[in-house]
């Protein structure tokens, strides 16, 4: 290869001599550039060879066979450290639990080795934590050193915040992979509930003159945002009065009020001024001071307008109509002629008798209807829509609704029905099992939707189900599987219940709901013995001891129900039907205080018999106590 340099075109070659550290391994070396500056030659090579000392050779030559004089150097080849850096101790934690990154290198230790590094993160340095220098020195004989994230503890509440530290580039080491760690900060700080009220700020709005305003305003810190969760009630309608409200408001980090603002909706229906009543709602996050309501009210501007209503809003074949009201306000000495438009899922001519778009409210009435007539087919369909909405015309405003939905449902779909097959389920692995039929055709295979519901709760008492099963083509059933998720913890008998949802291609038929129980195999037993079972008057007691078995770790309460022929609260001090036995014990005493009178009475019972709970009733479940009369 030639270099150039100026109008001269040089020729270059390099010798390079044994390496003296690792004779084995021959070097490679070569002219990388060549610069003529005067009388000096700036000559640019480089050398790959393993560590150790090596010579060379080497001297320039241009195209006519001039050349520079030999020249050697004796070179030193060394391999630079690779640093990299890791979270060993990734959590730290106000008030005191520090975090730890570890800065290593590979090679020699023989010579400390300085490290260079940025932080960044979302922790600010002197204020979530003590700043760091920016550098650190590997000791001597060391291949690691620690650098530590002490936390600032503070009372401000905070989100965990995290400290990146990155390595930098230096001469003297190369950085490896790990280049960049992170250990992230968790706050110790909790938020006091704030208090927040509400007062109508804007008390008056108008469809001709402006906008209402509640004024939510809280107590305490303003360190984060909150929201406020509220309900809109009041004689005015919302979405057809004034603009829906969204049910909640944010008051902003830093501010300590947020308004709401109540937009009148113009329309020309005459009516009285309405009210916008706004109630603060509870909520963990806050409590909810005086005053918690507050009323704005909007004042109307209008005459009269038309409007539509789903009267019937469900048709289906072969012959169910649906039917829309189309109704006007103010004065019905004239008929009103309106026009309206058609759209849906339903086809004109096919799914139903084709609408003209106008319809005419008579003399001396203030409403008439649009009746949707379906046309049987024999297609198996979705539920279709046939959707009215009014146009704008001649002597009259469009009014909100103005718009009205009928639904025409298929007479050709399938029906699909459910049923508990195995209904009974059981800790540790004993499934349920449900099965979903269809009737009909088994041509194709059939989606079906369910929910789930019941007792149990999904993905901690039982597997997840999906909500969605695949009746196959050729069959007519599909299983749905109930699997217990075995647990320690002691529960009633739960239940699942499975209820098919309304889809495309099949209507839901009776049943269209089942339950699979899911026994429990944790469960203590409980038994009643009447361990002093003679009472008398006047002030002998009786004692009825309740027992049970298994953990004692919590408190169990047992449920009971008294009987007998004494009556409870005459003849003995009222009892309540619950004990407790206490955490750590196996018993507790249900006693039976005799209340002494002037009746000559027989001898009469207290019965007591364990009711459900808990627990498993075990025997004896009932036991009784006699009391004897003194008079």
């Amino acid at each position: 290869m030639k270099i150039r340099i100026g109008s001269k075109v040089l020729s270059r070659r390099i010798v390079a001599a044994k390496s003296r550290a690792l004779s084995a391994t021959r070097p490679t070396a070569g002219i990388t550039s060549a610069t003529l500056s005067g009388k000096t030659l700036r000559v640019l090579f480089f050398v790959r060879a393993v560590p150790g000392r090596l010579g060379i050779k080497f001297s320039v030559s241009d195209a006519h066979g001039h050349s520079t004089k030999q020249s050697a150097l004796s070179l030193k080849v060394i391999v630079r450290p690779t640093v990299t850096i890791v979270a060993t101790r990734a959590a730290a934690a106000e008030p005191s639990t520090a975090g730890t990154f570890t800065v290593k290198r590979t090679g020699s230790t023989a010579a400390p080795l300085a490290v260079s590094y940025t932080m960044a993160g979302t922790a600010t340095s002197d204020t979530d934590y003590t700043g760091l220098a920016g550098s650190v020195t590997i000791p001597a004989r060391a291949s690691s050193v620690a650098i530590a994230v002490n936390p600032v503890d503070d009372d401000t509440v905070e989100q965990a915040e995290s400290v990146i530290v990155t390595v930098t580039a230096k001469s003297a080491y190369v950085v490896g992979t790990a280049s960049r760690a992170t250990v992230t900060i968790a706050d110790n700080d909790v938020l006091t509930a704030a208090t927040v009220t509400i007062v109508a700020t804007e008390p008056t709005a108008g469809e001709d003159f402006g906008s209402g305003a509640f004024t939510v305003t809280r107590t305490g810190s303003t360190t984060s945002s909150l929201t406020v969760s509220f309900t809109a009630s009041g004689t005015a309608t919302a979405g057809s009065d004034y603009s829906s409200l969204f049910g909640s408001v944010v008051i902003l980090a830093g501010d300590t009020s947020a308004t709401i603002t109540v937009s009148p909706l113009d329309d020309t229906i005459f009516e009285p001024s309405e009210t916008v009543i706004v109630t603060l709602s509870s909520s963990s996050s806050y409590t909810v001071g005086t005053p918690s309501n507050a009323t704005v009210t909007i004042a109307d501007d209008d005459a009269a307008a038309v409007s539509l209503d789903e009267t019937d809003f469900d048709a289906s074949e072969p012959s169910n109509t649906g039917t829309i009201t189309v109704t006007r306000t103010g004065i019905t000495t004239a008929a009103l002629a309106v026009t309206y438009t058609v759209g849906g899922t339903a086809t004109s001519g096919t799914d139903y008798t084709a609408l003209t778009g106008t319809v005419s409210i008579p003399v001396g009435a203030a409403s008439t209807t649009i009746t949707v007539t379906p046309i049987d087919d024999t297609t198996l369909e979705s539920d279709e829509t046939v959707v009215v909405s009014l146009a704008a015309g001649s002597g009259y405003t469009v009014d909100f609704p103005s718009s009205a939905t009928v639904t025409i449902e298929d007479n050709d779909a399938p029906s699909v029905t459910i049923a508990a097959t195995d209904d009974s389920a059981g800790e540790p692995s004993s499934t349920g099992t449900f099965t979903v039929t269809r009737t009909g055709s088994t041509t194709a295979s059939l989606a079906v939707t369910y929910t789930t519901s019941g007792t149990a709760t999904s993905g901690s008492d039982y597997t997840a189900l999906s909500g969605a099963v695949t009746i196959a083509a050729g069959e007519s059933t599909a299983t749905i599987t109930v699997t217990p998720l075995d647990d320690t913890t002691v529960d009633p008998a739960e239940t699942v219940i499975a209820t098919l949802a309304a889809g495309t291609g099949y209507t839901v038929g009776t049943p269209g709901s089942a339950t699979v129980t899911i026994a429990d195999d944790d469960g203590q037993t409980v038994t009643i013995a009447a361990t002093d079972p003679t009472a008398g008057e006047p002030s002998d007691s009786g004692t009825f001891t309740v027992t049970r078995t298994g953990s004692t770790v919590s408190a169990l309460t047992v449920f009971y129900t008294p009987s007998g022929t004494a009556i409870n609260g005459t003849d003995y001090t009222a009892l309540s039907g619950i004990v407790t036995i206490p955490s750590s014990a196996t018993t507790a005493t249900i006693t039976i205080s005799v209340i002494d009178d002037m009746v000559v009475d027989p001898a009469e019972t207290v019965t007591l018999t364990l009711s459900d709970g808990a627990y498993s009733i075990g025997m004896p479940s009932s036991d009784t106590v006699t009391i004897a009369d003194n008079d």
